[in-house]
This record gives structure tokens, sequence and C-alpha cells, in this order.
């Protein structure tokens, strides 16, 4: 099934591309600790719809080379490794990366994603994750529209981000209860129509007056 790869050197597949690390992590006999991905740079939609229960070895792949993770655990149900120790300071798309992952809530405060252009949708419906990323610099990242929609127990004050003035943060919060005030300071940055579609749906959106 996986022969195209060639043998495993020195004990560990060593996959080249995306395609080709699709097909051992769909393999779920396959440890993950066993395959090295130091040479992929798009990790994009690998775990999409991922009924895998066990990531162990996850933890310690290298990811340091990686440009693209945009859908990569896009509805894997039971995904929550450990993700601490990643080197994600190549990423520039993070697009989708943990959609409808509903059980996530690993550790991944000491991420650098000063690269990262794009969080449309990262925890969208990620139901479980309330992780402190309130130390992210995020100062390149011109989309997070629905960055966190329908992700109900993100609570995570990030007023001291250093958000961009074109940022587009529309239904950011959208059907959630995350407190208007944790990001007030957003306000002034992105203009009164933009921070107030960022809660759309959002239990605390009648608060806001928006001038049509």
């Amino acid at each position: 099934m996986v022969g195209f790869i060639g043998l495993r050197s020195k004990g560990k597949y060593r996959p080249a591309t995306n395609s080709e690390l699709q097909v051992l992590c769909k393999e779920n006999s396959i440890h993950l600790g066993d395959i090295d991905v130091s040479q992929v740079t798009d990790m994009s939609r690998i775990f999409m719809f991922s009924t895998r229960k066990d990531f162990s070895g996850i933890e310690s792949w290298d990811v340091s080379q990686v440009t693209d993770m945009s859908s990569m655990f896009w509805k894997a149900i039971f995904f929550n490794a450990d993700l601490s120790k990643w080197d994600v300071s190549n990423v520039i798309n993070m697009t989708e990366m943990f959609y409808s992952a509903f059980f996530f809530n690993a550790d991944i405060s000491a991420w650098n994603v000063s690269k990262v252009q794009s969080m449309s949708g990262m925890f969208s419906n990620a139901r479980a994750f309330n992780a402190d990323i309130s130390s992210w610099d995020i100062s390149a990242n011109t989309k997070m529209n629905l960055m966190f929609e329908s992700a109900k127990s993100f609570q995570v004050k990030l007023d001291k981000w250093n958000l961009h003035k074109s940022a587009n943060i529309r239904d950011m919060f959208a059907n959630t209860n995350y407190p208007i005030e944790y990001v007030a300071s957003w306000y002034e940055k992105v203009g009164e129509k933009m921070f107030a579609s960022a809660f759309r749906g959002n239990v605390y959106g009648h608060l806001l007056c928006v001038k049509r």
C-alpha cells in the first residue's frame, strides 16, 4: 500500500510530498513516530476526515520546512496530541487547520506564527479549544475571519495581539459567548463595522450598535 514511497530507511518512512505523506497517515497501522517528515513542505489536508485515534509520535515531527498546514486536522474528531514542540516558524497558511477537531485543546502557546498570513477558520467549531495563545505574534496575519466561529469553549483574552489594521475579522467570534471586552482594544484599529461583524451570532453581539 505504501510501497511507492520506498523501503523504510533506518526504521523510518521518508515521504517527500504531500500525497506520499497522506498515504502513510491514512494507514492507521503505521505509527506516526516512524515517519520522517523533514522533507515535506505541504501538510495541508493530511488528516482530513481522519478516524485515527492514536496520534502518538506526531509530537516529534520535524515540521520546520512546512509552509502550508491548511485543513491539516480538518474534522479529525479524535485529535488532541501534543504539538507544543513543533517549529512552525515557516508556516504561511493555517486556514481551517483545526476545523471541527472537536477534542483539540493542546498547549500551542509557544508557537512562532509570525509568518502566518491566514488563520481563517483555524479553530472554527473546535469545541474544546481554550488554550492560551495570547502571546502569539499575529502581525503578518490579515485573514482571521471565522477563526473561532462556534469554538464555544474559547475564553482567552486577546487584547494584546498586535492586530493588523487591515485584518479581516468577520465572524471571528460568531456563534460563541466570547466577551467583547477581551478584544476591546481592536475597535480603533479595524473600525466599527469590522469590529461588530466579528460578533455576529455572538451572545454579546446585540450590545454593539453599528451605523448603517
